[in-house]
């Protein structure tokens, strides 16, 4: 390719134009020898040598291929000016004005088609493509016999036959408008002149920007090999094309894959203004698309639909592949205010591996094709049903984003979801949830996050279900008039709340229960009632859960207060009935409460509410430096079941340093199983006798270096003195009674009376 040569500086040595039939030779650079130069940038035809200028001292247009000597003659071969190319090129100022100037102007497309003087080699400036509508750019003058027209970027002449006008791309970017768009353009002229503009930098890689307007469309593609689209400048308004009646493949913007004909869009930067009033469903989709950016894109204008969801932004599977490595940030979106149906103004998908994870089947599964290592951050997020829908996703980071008033969730994380960061958002008056992990969504962490809303009786805050496990909360901040602060339920084992502030709960701070009963009994206080049958959600399924609920680990937090006018609980554990009679009973155990503060009391019942429906199936609970608040009592920590209250310690295996709890569950001591000649002495400190015949203590079992326990003997029983097992201060056995209390320490695993 050859290009054009500037032609300002060939004056004849002080600033004149040349005169009619001035001489420009051009040799090799050193020598005498001629070097060609040429009419077109293709360089396939060789000037004359000399170039003569026309009878107004303007020489044609010269394309040169390298550097030059070249000699200015006048017409009598008298010469004007030498030197090289190159030179001159570099030392001339050569503004835009001035090349501008070279090149022979028109006022639009068609009247520069329709002019009768145009030469091959031409070139034109347009000041704009059609009256009123921008798009003024560079075109060039060749043979129709050298291109292919197509009416938007290579357009037939009309006032000369043979010739065809080519836009000149200089800086690799296109114009919407410079190949025909306009704001008075139908949807369909609009359409077709936005997609040769995409299909064009597709092939070439080029960028694809607009002006300011408005403009009607329909579906437009964006193709693998497309740098980058920025249709920012102007408002785009689909027509409604794209609004699906079965599947999720429509959208007024694809990016192609598999499942919308075409190759996966690698490395593209999306960028657009979309006015969605006529009812279109999605946006912008990525198919499949891989490591592609979508920034300051403005979606706004949602019409609400009672059959189907509404999108902002989507990224999903095409099939073959994940969406993956992506980039989605600073973008706003505007969902409808109150949807009829959901609204997901980003949602990400990738395939599960069976439907629900499996939860209703009792075992999970991970992700046959999950959307990898995508980026969600910095987003502005209003209205719709849910602000961020992650499924399938493994690996996504979410952060820095503000959700505001979702009427349903603000961020929603369901089948088999893994290993997911949410951080440092801000999420504002939800209606349900802040967070919920759903359907076998695990190891994913939930930290440093804003979640504040006014509306009362939600679900939860952070709302933790149906198989979802290992999942870290902390520090987050919760100010929610949802029924609770953070809920965990349904076979969702070994979850961690740690070092949460937690505010104005409608029923608990923290609520855990293992399963949903359609309606809970009387005594189970705080117990959630099922929205809807399992059935319901997926044939055949006749349980919430099928495994135990377990290792649920409660720690670090503080509570403030509840719901104004409410009887709540700063933290509640439950076990419950099945929601089908012949169902399995499942179990609530190996729960820790450690470390928890509750700074205060207002509108704050029980600090502890513990219900279990069958005895024995809320067990092992260990409670270790609690902070009750200086004004809690007795009465602020209670146990219930299906018939009434019952004893709190006997739901727990441990308790130390919890203030008031300590007492409530120690007040009575722990009483030795009747009979036992080794008692274990595992989780407590202080015991009691109460054999029903003559017993002798040979030994305590399962003792640890420097336990200390205290015992309070009865008539019945006798410690049984032995040098190795356990020594007494007489150094005799002792016999005791209802008063006779004794002190023991393991030292080198033998108890020694202190």
């Amino acid at each position: 390719m050859a290009s054009l040569l500037p032609q300002l500086f060939l004056d004849s040595g002080a600033g004149l134009t040349p005169s009619d039939g001035a001489l420009l030779y051009f040799n090799v650079v050193g020598s005498g020898t001629d070097k060609d130069t040429y009419t077109t940038a293709a360089a396939t035809v060789a000037n004359a040598n000399p170039v003569v200028a026309d009878s107004k001292g303007v020489f044609p247009p010269i394309y040169i291929a390298g550097d030059y000597d070249w000699v200015l003659q006048n017409k009598n071969a008298v010469q004007q000016n030498a030197g090289t190319v190159s030179e001159l090129v570099t030392s001339t100022e050569i503004t835009a004005d001035l090349l501008l100037s070279s090149v022979k102007p028109f006022a639009t497309l068609a009247a520069a088609v329709a002019d009768t003087g145009l030469v091959d080699g031409d070139s034109l400036n347009l000041k704009e493509r059609t009256t009123g509508n921008g798009g003024g750019a560079l075109w060039d003058v060749v043979f129709s016999s050298t291109v292919t027209e197509n009416t938007y970027n290579i357009v037939q002449c009309t006032g000369v036959g043979t010739l065809s006008l080519v836009l000149r791309i200089d800086d690799a970017t296109l114009n919407t408008a410079e190949f025909g768009v306009t704001a008075s353009g139908s949807v369909s002229a609009n359409t077709l002149a936005a997609q040769a503009a995409l299909d064009l930098a597709a092939t070439n890689g080029y960028s694809v920007t607009d002006t300011e307007g408005t403009y009607n469309f329909s579906t437009l593609l964006i193709k693998n090999g497309t740098k980058c689209v920025d249709f920012t400048s102007g408002t785009w308004t689909p027509d409604g094309n794209s609004s699906p009646t079965a599947t999720t493949t429509q959208a007024a913007v694809v990016l192609q894959g598999a499942q919308t004909g075409g190759t996966i869009v690698t490395g593209c930067k999306v960028s657009m203004k979309i006015d969605m009033q006529n009812g279109d469903r999605t946006a912008i989709l990525g198919d499949g698309c891989q490591e592609c950016e979508f920034t300051a894109n403005n979606i706004f204008g949602f019409t609400n639909d009672a059959t189907y969801n509404h999108r902002g932004i989507r990224l999903q599977d095409d099939g073959v592949s994940g969406a993956n490595r992506n980039k989605v940030h600073n973008n706003r979106i505007v969902g409808y205010s109150t949807p009829t149906q959901l609204g997901l103004l980003i949602d990400v998908w990738g395939v599960p591996g069976s439907d629900f994870a499996g939860f209703f089947t009792g075992t999970i599964t991970n992700p046959t094709l999950p959307a990898l290592d995508n980026l969600i951050h910095d987003n502005t997020l209003l209205y719709g049903s849910y602000a961020i829908n992650l499924q399938a996703a493994d690996g996504t980071s979410v952060y820095g984003n503000t959700c505001r008033t979702q009427n349903h969730r603000s961020i929603y994380v369901a089948n088999g979801s893994r290993r997911n960061i949410i951080t440092n958002n801000n999420l504002l008056t939800f209606t349900s949830s802040a967070l919920v992990l759903g359907y076998g969504s695990r190891d994913n962490i939930f930290s440093d996050n804003m979640c504040v809303t006014g509306i009362f009786a939600g679900e939860a805050a952070i709302n933790i279900n149906t198989g979802s496990s290992r999942n870290l909360i902390t520090n987050n901040y919760v100010d929610s008039a949802t029924n609770y602060g953070v809920y965990i339920a349904t076979d969702s084992s070994f979850n961690t709340v740690d070092g949460n502030h937690i505010k104005n709960f409608y029923l608990a701070g923290v609520h855990v229960e293992n399963d949903i009963m359609d309606t809970p009994s009387t005594n189970a206080l705080y117990a959630r009632p099922n929205y809807a049958d399992p059935d319901t959600v997926l044939a055949g399924a006749t349980s919430w859960t099928f495994n135990d609920l377990e290792g649920t680990i409660i720690q670090n937090n503080a509570f403030y207060y509840g719901y104004t006018g409410r009887n709540t609980a700063a933290i509640s554990l439950a076990q419950m009935e099945n929601t089908l009679v012949g169902s399995t009973l499942t179990e609530l155990k190996n729960t820790t409460v450690k470390n928890n503060t509750v700074v205060g009391m207002s509108n704050v019942a029980y600090c502890l509410f513990v219900y279990e429906f069958a005895a024995g199936k809320n067990s092992e609970i260990r409670y270790e430096g609690n902070t009750f608040n200086s004004a809690a009592t007795a009465i602020d920590f209670l146990a219930f079941n299906s018939s009434g209250a019952m004893d709190l310690k006997d739901t727990s295996v441990y308790a130390a340093g919890n203030d008031q709890l300590d007492q409530v569950i120690h007040g009575n001591g722990y009483t030795f199983t009747d009979l036992d000649t080794t008692p274990s002495i595992q989780y407590w400190r202080f015991f009691k006798c109460a054999n029903s015949g003559a017993t002798s203590i040979t030994d305590f079992d399962d003792p640890y270096e420097g336990k200390e326990i205290l015992i309070r003997l009865d008539s019945n029983t006798t410690i049984v003195y032995n040098t190795s097992l356990i020594r007494t201060i007489s150094t005799a056995n002792i016999t005791g009674s209802s008063n006779t209390f004794l002190r023991f320490i393991s030292i080198g695993g033998i108890w020694i009376e202190t």
